[in-house]
């Protein structure tokens, strides 16, 4: 997807002013000359929950049309994997005085069961004439999850012991951009222009949670 990334630690004229601390411009490739197709399939095996169902497949290619002014460049990905894990939280210290010992008040233990489900794509056409250059970049990308969280909570100061569960059904994520560049030359000047739009989601529908 990337052709290069750009790093720019100074202010300079084709920049935006503010960023004074420097940019970073990820530069997407355009199609290349020759047509291109790859599919990339993995797998993994998850040791905190002994499953072989964690895997990620990518299809994508590249061709150019009409003497080569025009290029396309599509990819789909889609990915499923086991996204749990162990954690400890919540941690808790109390000191009566300055002389004594810091101690332990509370922590939790937390095993959370975490499904994630990503579908991703993207779409880069660009026409390329001797001094102009236009290119579109689409991404989209959609990630489902289910999360189950059980959590144990310690509370040694009062020496009690609690059990919480929290469950979340569904819940997704989804991120649409996309963006219009123009580079133009004439003689000793380029011409640069872009027009962006982004949009992105975050719906929790609903929650369980008791303990």
């Amino acid at each position: 997807m990337l052709e290069g990334i750009e790093l720019t630690k100074s202010v300079m004229a084709n920049q935006e002013a503010t960023a004074t601390g420097g940019i970073v411009n990820f530069r997407i490739r355009k199609a290349p000359e020759r047509p291109t197709f790859n599919v990339i399939a993995q797998g993994g095996q998850n040791n905190l929950r002994d499953t072989y169902s964690d895997y990620k497949l990518s299809i994508g290619g590249s061709n150019r049309f009409y003497a080569n002014l025009l290029g396309v460049y599509a990819q789909v990905d889609y990915e499923e994997k086991d996204a749990g894990s162990q954690q400890l939280g919540g941690v808790g210290f109390f000191q009566e005085n300055e002389s004594k010992p810091v101690q332990t008040n509370s922590m939790q233990l937390l095993d959370i069961f975490r499904n994630v489900q990503r579908l991703g794509g993207a779409l880069v056409v660009d026409y390329t004439l001797p001094s102009t250059t236009i290119k579109s970049s689409n991404f989209y990308s959609h990630i489902n999850r289910h999360e189950t969280s059980y959590t144990n909570n310690y509370n040694y100061k009062d020496q009690s012991f609690n059990i919480g569960y929290t469950d979340t059904p569904e819940s997704w994520l989804t991120v649409l951009t996309n963006s219009l560049q123009l580079e133009h030359r004439f003689k000793n000047f380029e011409i640069n222009s872009a027009f962006s739009h982004s949009f992105s989601e975050n719906v929790l529908p609903a929650q369980i949670s008791s303990s």
